[in-house]
């Protein structure tokens, strides 16, 4: 029950004891409550903009509506009402510029932090049983490995592509998934710099950011918060598209709406270390302070004009 219908009853039961007639105290309580509602309706667009001001509330762009917005407490994201229960809304859309761009190097550096993705030269199997090398770049097939320089390990000089193919399918069939990495290395013989790993992330990263754009969930990515485009990062990176599609049915929607609180708790992959998903998830939560204006479409509050 809000503050409004909690004085409204008070004002019924105080009336109902002064004249002994509960009937006339409840006809007198709908009358005024009619009353509040009609003069909160006209003073809507004064609230809103108070509210806006102060900092208590801002606009959201509408996930109902496209083009239009609609009015969200700051932080919750809850979607304010008129005293009627109708949502608060104006036709025109909220435009959010764009914000930096990751930066590589410090993206890179959490993929090595804590162990989060080890520098491994020699192709291993993942827990997945996905063919890996190097910071945790995923090789789809023979094809996509032969384009790395994978050099014969101990010299300079570089693999043949029917080594290299060879090298991979061993690996691929070797029944191994989720072992440590270490029990690959003696099933080849070669290897890939620190310098090429890196070069592979960079151009992973690249490539996870630019499926992302092309997502209905994601097509905002530009203007998103620096570390919500990390936390998307980090877990297209582990997941693929294919999987964050398919496996995150409130996150990816709550990540369009832009309701980055609500997107730090659907972030947890059991995939992953508790720790990564942790540093995921505070990375949502700086995201939520930096942009406290999300929709969330699972939480509505009434605006109460008698008791402001």
């Amino acid at each position: 029950m809000g503050r409004f219908d909690q004085k409204m009853r008070e004002v019924e039961r105080s009336l109902a004891q002064l004249t002994g007639n509960k009937a006339q105290a409840a006809r007198f309580r709908k009358g005024l409550e009619q009353k509040i509602q009609q003069a909160a309706v006209k003073a809507l667009p004064k609230i809103a903009e108070k509210l806006v001001k102060g900092g208590h509330a801002g606009w959201a762009n509408d996930p109902d509506v496209p083009g239009g917005a609609v009015l969200v407490e700051r932080g919750t994201g809850c979607v304010l009402q008129d005293p009627k229960g109708k949502v608060i809304q104006r036709k025109t859309p909220v435009s959010h510029p764009p914000t930096p761009g990751i930066s590589e190097a410090a993206f890179i550096q959490h993929l090595k932090d804590a162990g989060n993705e080890l520098f491994v030269p020699y192709m291993y199997l993942d827990d997945q049983n996905h063919v890996t090398v190097g910071i945790g770049s995923l090789l789809e097939d023979a094809a996509e490995a032969k384009l790395l320089k994978f050099v014969k390990r101990g010299t300079n000089k570089r693999a043949h592509p029917k080594h290299i193919e060879n090298a991979f399918n061993k690996i691929q069939n070797s029944g191994l998934a989720g072992k440590i990495h270490t029990v690959f290395k003696p099933l080849t013989s070669i290897e890939i710099s620190e310098a090429v790993a890196v070069n592979k992330a960079s151009n992973d990263m690249q490539s996870f950011l630019n499926e992302l754009k092309q997502q209905r969930f994601f097509k905002e990515l530009d203007s998103f918060p620096v570390s919500a485009k990390m936390g998307l990062l980090d877990m297209i990176y582990t997941l693929g598209l294919t999987k964050l599609l398919a496996r995150f049915k409130v996150f990816n929607p709550v990540v369009q709406r832009r309701d980055w609180k609500m997107a730090a708790i659907e972030s947890s992959r059991s995939s992953v270390k508790d720790s990564r998903n942790q540093i995921v998830r505070q990375w949502f939560e700086e995201a939520a302070r930096q942009e406290p204006f999300g929709v969330n479409m699972f939480c509505n509050k009434r605006i109460d004009l008698f008791f402001q």
